[in-house]
């Protein structure tokens, strides 16, 4: 089983809903759809206003989005997962140990929530060391968050319950209340990244094929159901595709993926639209997510990525800059063992790759083009907790090379610095108590 699935499929909550007037919804549901016959619930429609739509007397599907004011009125129905609140701000309590450097204020961003709940939290950082942190009821994580600057705001995406992608945006210091990525329907974890300034969004469809949605500042997202891949594999084909990564490197994006069969495989997108599937020689992968990251322009390399082997170690390649030819895979480390790792390009061409082991306790390790990896250092020397999830880890836009969070088993989040060539922290972050997933981002 993938470590990043966590998936009820079913309805959508409310703001969060997949149809469109312009779609049928006669298709077959996911397994797990479930309402009450008779029930009005909210529905999306093609110009993103709200409209109804029937629950049918088997309670698995629906009738059409009614867009025209012809349904009937909503019904608070629970069985359809309805109610997505709005932000209500959460006691963080007092500052407690170390805090983060005061010009971090508003700029670190910090999202979470549990895989037993239905809650999102959602937290900022002010400048006298706390967090201010609030929750929405119904847009759950059920698995690890990207946040992202995008202008003067973060932008944070992540699975949500019923397969959606949910998303937020952190402006001013304060959050927005998380509402769906269009009609986003994911079969995994979604991963985003930065093309020249554009956020663009890639997931894995309830359909087996990757879709992408595109950001904008001005009108937020788009449907963010376009293909992101060629017309039936076209080049490839891969059984069992995991969850996709993705990196940009100027407005190019390359997204990679593992299959069932030890496929390690990517693709790329440039000129708005994508290559055919080229499959890494030899790489008998696991079919998790594999971690990618554009590395800092100028040096040899401007990609690397690191996968996890059927073997269960990491394995790690780098693409060559200049002619784009990625290096043949190597051994990360024979200690080296997890399926669930993060990967962030640090200052000079460098990058740090951040993992939960197969003990459950965090690590990490740096690599630079001319030495390679590392050896893996725990996060926490000497007193390394056991992790709920994979740490996800930012670029660092004020006063430290890169951020970390993490998720410990026991709940509750805490924040590292990596500063000078050495962790610094933990930080807490008060008011979150009971995570299961979290991410973190840095706007500059």
């Amino acid at each position: 089983m993938r470590t990043y699935l966590g998936v009820a499929l079913g309805l959508s909550f409310v703001g969060l809903l997949v149809g469109a007037c312009s779609k049928s919804n006669d298709a077959a549901p996911p397994t797990g759809v479930k309402c009450t016959p008779g029930n009005y619930v909210f529905c999306r429609c093609a110009d993103r206003n709200e409209g109804t739509k029937l629950c049918r007397d088997t309670g698995t599907s629906f009738d059409d989005c009614k867009c025209d004011g012809s349904g009937g009125p909503i019904t608070e129905d629970p069985d359809a997962g309805l109610g997505t609140d709005p932000l209500v701000t959460i006691d963080a309590g007092p500052v407690t140990g170390p805090t983060i450097d005061p010009k971090c204020a508003g700029k670190l961003g910090i999202v979470a929530g549990s895989s037993a709940d239905l809650d999102a939290y959602v937290a900022s950082y002010n400048a006298d060391g706390s967090f201010a942190v609030a929750k929405s009821h119904g847009p759950a994580l059920r698995g690890p968050a990207t946040v992202l600057p995008v202008g003067t705001s973060l932008v944070a995406t992540w699975l949500s319950q019923y397969s959606l992608v949910a998303w937020s945006k952190l402006t001013a210091g304060a959050w927005s209340s998380p509402v769906s990525v269009g009609s986003a329907n994911s079969a995994g974890s979604s991963t985003a990244t930065n093309s020249n300034g554009q956020l663009r969004l890639l997931y894995l469809g309830l359909d087996g094929s990757f879709h992408m949605g595109t950001y904008s500042s001005a009108t937020g997202w788009d449907d963010a159901t376009a293909l992101a891949e060629p017309p039936g594999d076209a080049g490839a084909p891969v059984p069992g595709k995991s969850a996709p990564a993705a990196a940009a490197v100027g407005s190019a994006i390359t997204l990679a993926f593992a299959g069932s069969d030890g496929t390690l495989a990517r693709e790329n997108f440039a000129s708005g639209s994508w290559s055919s599937v080229t499959k890494f020689p030899a790489s008998d992968a696991y079919d998790v997510a594999p971690a990618l990251s554009a590395l800092d322009p100028g040096g040899t390399r401007d990609q690397l990525m690191v996968y996890a082997g059927k073997d269960l170690l990491l394995h790690v390649a780098a693409r060559v800059a200049t002619n784009k030819v990625w290096n043949a895979a190597i051994l990360f480390d024979t200690a080296a063992s997890s399926t669930e790792l993060a990967l962030q390009a640090l200052p000079g061409g460098k990058a740090m790759l951040v993992y939960k082991a197969s003990n459950s306790q965090g690590y990490y390790a740096v690599w630079d083009a001319n030495t390679g990896f590392g050896p893996p250092a725990e996060l926490l020397p000497g007193k390394n907790p056991e992790l709920a999830s994979v740490p996800s880890i930012t670029r660092g836009q004020c006063g430290s090379d890169a951020t970390i969070a993490y998720a410990q088993k026991d709940g509750f989040v805490k924040i590292l610095r990596y500063v000078g060539g050495a962790m610094v922290g933990p930080y807490d972050v008060g008011g979150l108590t009971k995570a299961t997933y979290v991410g973190v981002g840095e706007m500059p």
